[in-house]
């Protein structure tokens, strides 16, 4: 009883995930229209009429029951044919002109599953479920029947491992070797050998062909940079140029001020010359050498500007250097960690493998053993499908999980 119990909630905790999971859009368009069946549970609106509104079952039979109308055939229906069926009986029956009725379903008609499986029988149905949740409300396979699913799933996941590390393992193989590629500033990258083991011959391309566009987008980032670097150092040795050609100008001009200060005071001794012009030069001689000290200033900053901008090339040639050496020591750590995972995913997979080969396993879910079956009811009659895991469920399906395989390659 307790283990029922369990097995019941579970069943409601799948039912409750798989509601709230909604279709796609394109799987819903690409689905015919459901049709009505014996349990389904429906709510009827009539506009503007709530005595005649009311939620229904559709009965044994497929007949549905309603007020004032009476009973009509709804089994085989689709929700818009059983909304126009009712709108011309409530014309004719209860004399409503242009009546405008809406039907839903409040609950569906349930499902059934039998075989083995842990708990057999009728379930409550849930838009969108497919058989393997159908098999999780019931609880799972039965131990045994359930032991070849195991087996199967262990090797599928382990199969998908595999390919999964041995991609990331040539992502890593190219993105090194075009690392190495930037650490020796080449143009081409020697990609390994090895790459082509691990990833196909258009994965290949594919991979070579990235990280070469990688390496040429850094590579005119770098040059670009290294440009701008240049013409700035460009500018600034233009300008020191300038300065100290004023400079030179300056001081020639400083020395004539002094030959003529020198000849005037000669004169100023035999008062021959105002002393206002003796002043005016030294006046002058002032000025100039003002002008001489600033432009030797402007020079200093200038030379001090060059020094940072070769300062500044160096730590962004340094600061690239130390991302590219982080770079390739986390490409190394990557290569190392997926081999790891590769290598314990193949492990994985020789296991499973030896075991489905001591008990000739074949896959429980394939449409070509048709190992699990759904008896169907369509408006031609009774159909018996072929089921995989992810085959859809419709209400008032009848499940079918035989307790041994049906082909002898199961035996």
């Amino acid at each position: 009883m307790r283990r029922r119990s369990v097995f019941q909630f579970a069943a409601l905790l799948l039912t409750l995930i798989v509601s709230i999971v909604p279709p796609s859009p394109g799987a819903a368009a690409a689905e015919p229209a459901y049709v009505l069946g014996t349990g389904d549970r429906l709510r009827i609106t009539v506009h503007e009429k709530p005595d005649l509104s009311g939620e229904f079952a559709v009965g044994p039979g497929g007949g549905l029951s309603l007020p004032v109308v009476g009973r009509l055939p709804a089994g085989g229906m689709t929700l818009a044919e059983l909304e126009a069926a009712l709108a011309d009986r409530f014309m004719v029956a209860a004399g409503i002109r242009d009546p405008r009725i809406a039907v839903e379903i409040v609950e569906y008609r349930p499902f059934f599953i039998i075989g083995a499986v842990e708990t057999a029988g009728q379930y409550p149905y849930v838009n969108g479920m497919t058989v393997l949740h159908a098999i999780t409300i019931a609880g799972g396979f039965r131990r045994g029947e359930s032991q070849d699913v195991i087996v199967q799933l262990e090797a599928a996941r382990a199969r998908e491992r595999i390919q999964t590390a041995r991609q990331n393992i040539a992502v890593a193989y190219a993105r090194r070797a075009r690392l190495y590629a930037e650490r020796d500033q080449r143009h081409a990258i020697d990609f390994p050998p090895a790459l082509a083991d691990f990833a196909s011959p258009e994965r290949v391309v594919e991979l070579t062909a990235n990280e070469t566009r990688v390496l040429e987008q850094r590579t005119q980032s770098l040059e670009a940079e290294r440009a701008l670097f240049e013409v700035q150092k460009t500018v600034l040795g233009e300008e020191i140029t300038a300065l100290e050609g004023q400079l030179a100008s300056k001081g020639k001009l400083i020395e004539f001020v002094q030959q003529e200060t020198a000849e005037i005071e000669k004169l100023r001794q035999r008062d021959l010359v105002p002393l206002t012009r003796i002043l005016a030069l030294r006046r002058s001689a002032t000025e100039l050498e003002a002008d001489r000290r600033q432009l030797i200033a402007h020079i200093a900053r200038a030379k001090q500007e060059i020094a940072r901008v070769d300062l500044q090339i160096l730590n962004t040639q340094r600061s690239r250097s130390i991302q590219i050496a982080e770079s390739i020591k986390q490409a190394d750590d990557d290569l190392a960690q997926h081999g790891v995972t590769l290598r314990g995913a193949e492990d994985q997979l020789a296991k499973a493998e030896a075991m489905m080969s001591r008990t000739t396993v074949q896959p429980v879910f394939s449409e070509q053993n048709g190992e699990v079956r759904i008896l169907r009811r369509e408006a031609s009659g009774a159909k018996e499908i072929r089921a995989a895991d992810d085959t859809p469920v419709l209400p008032g399906d009848v499940i079918k999980v035989p307790s041994r395989p049906p082909s002898p390659a199961y035996r």
